[in-house]
């Protein structure tokens, strides 16, 4: 059954608030067992809209989605993670996902076509840099230049659901999340495109907090945070995520699957398990996969058959832990042009095993990464430890095996190649050390502190003489 939103009112001329009459039709559509709802071409300015089972939501050509600014227009709100609220800043205190399209505890919806789009820069404000409780950063300045607005706008929210699907639409300038799904499970998300900002907080791809049976593929995600984060949250393990024929292009990390950083309550030990990432292209990022486990375990994850060029400062791949385990890691067939070859870092031997590296080819810039530095910091996780190493930097791991892994050193960019401003700010925060100690002249291509049985195998990688 079809059910057009003009027969319910909606104007379409992004003007008038059109939110009563897109969910009057969804309304109408359920009584009647489900159906398709159907939105013509035209600028539909709305707040919530939510889904009930048996619904496909189809924008046709031409149709778009706008998200009001109003948050009073919004009946659909998550809390911000408890990791957020418990920062020392104001700026993530008390806050609030809004969601535009929601939907809870429902079956069988779909959400196809068409544009969804906000007013992302109406949810921050410009802060003080210099008075920030913020490290200011040099590589994504922006990220420490504003603070969030009370409430910001998820493009998508799903909590407890089953059933879902996403495809062939376009979200753009979004504020924070295109999408958060939390306790759902068999999604599908297909031919999705995001553009997100590179330089506002939060504005990841999509977000899956503890789901299950999650496929992801053919998607552009273009975005200022992770483009896909997969977390073991509160409500249960997350498991059986497949990640394929994907682009992403962002600032931080291409895929990040991790634990205990974004839950809601304590005491509570959850797992991360059976994760698959293949055929994908990574067109810039400060990392292609990042593994970090604050609690319980992550196991089973792979990737491969990877084209990364990785022009932010960062490291192809890390695998931490802080509190947590990881186990059965395989990273296969990549291709990186970029300024740092991969870090596992544990806190104790067993915390991080069985890590296979295989059939992989790196071309690396030694640079003097502004951003971060061993020397000069604490190793703090997950805080910026992803920028730091150039080489293959292996801390307590246990059971690794590198194998036909060619490695290949170009010209290294120095100082001399930054902007003098970004030069100016980094040696204020290092002074009286002269940039010139950090530059990057002799590098080991493997450092292996306190390791288990790391095996080096049919590989060329020489060290870095300059």
């Amino acid at each position: 059954m079809l059910f057009n939103v003009k027969e319910y009112g909606a104007a379409g001329d992004g003007i008038t608030k059109d939110t009563s009459a897109i969910q009057d039709a969804i309304n109408e559509a359920e009584k009647l067992g489900g159906g398709t709802v159907c939105i013509p071409a035209g600028k539909y300015l709305c707040g919530s809209v939510v889904l009930m089972d048996n619904i496909t939501l189809e924008l046709l050509p031409g149709a778009e989605l706008i998200a009001s600014d109003d948050p009073e227009d919004y009946t659909c709100a998550i809390d911000f993670p408890q990791s957020f609220a418990e920062k020392k800043d104001d700026a993530f205190r008390e806050k609030r996902f809004l969601g535009l399209i929601c939907c809870k505890n429902v079956k069988n919806v779909t959400l196809r076509g068409g544009r969804l789009c906000a007013n992302d820069t109406a949810y921050f404000e410009k802060r003080n840099v210099d008075k920030s409780d913020f490290e200011p950063a040099i590589q994504a300045p922006a990220w420490f230049m504003y603070k969030v607005a009370k409430d910001r706008v998820a493009m998508i929210i799903c909590e407890n659901c089953e059933n879902i699907t996403i495809e062939d639409t376009r979200i753009e300038s979004y504020p924070c999340y295109a999408s958060w799904m939390i306790e759902c499970s068999d999604i599908r998300v297909t031919g999705v495109t995001t553009a997100g900002r590179k330089d506002l907080i939060n504005t990841d791809g999509f977000h899956f907090a503890s789901c299950r049976n999650v496929f992801i593929s053919s998607c552009y995600l273009h975005c200022g945070d992770d483009c896909i984060a997969i977390d073991a949250h509160e409500h249960g393990e997350s498991r059986d995520v497949v990640i394929t024929n994907c682009i992403f292009d962002t600032s931080v990390h291409a895929v990040r699957v991790y634990t205990g950083i974004d839950s809601m309550a304590t005491g509570k030990k959850r797992n991360v398990k059976n994760i698959m990432i293949s055929g994908c292209t990574v067109k810039d990022a400060a990392g292609i996969l990042s593994i970090n486990a604050q609690d319980g375990i992550i196991e089973n994850v792979s990737i491969s058959n990877v084209n990364a060029t990785l022009d932010a400062e960062g490291t192809a791949f890390l695998i931490s832990t802080q509190g947590g385990e990881v186990h059965n890691v395989r990273i296969s067939n990549l291709s990186v042009i970029g300024n740092g070859c991969g870090m596992i870092h544990a806190e104790s031997i067993g915390d991080i095993s069985r890590v296979r590296i295989t059939d992989c080819e790196y071309v690396i810039t030694p640079k003097t990464k502004l951003h971060a530095q061993f020397d000069l910091m604490p190793l703090k996780f997950p805080r910026h430890c992803h920028f730091f190493p150039i080489c293959f930097h292996f801390e307590r791991a246990s059971d690794v095996l590198v194998k036909n892994v060619n490695l290949t050193w170009t010209a290294p960019m120095y100082s001399d190649r930054r902007k003098p401003s970004d030069i100016a700010a980094f040696e204020k925060r290092i002074a009286p050390t002269p940039l010139s100690i950090l530059e990057p002249r002799h590098i080991k291509a493997f450092k292996l502190i306190d390791c288990d049985e790391v095996r080096i195998v049919d590989s060329v990688c020489p060290d870095f003489e300059c």
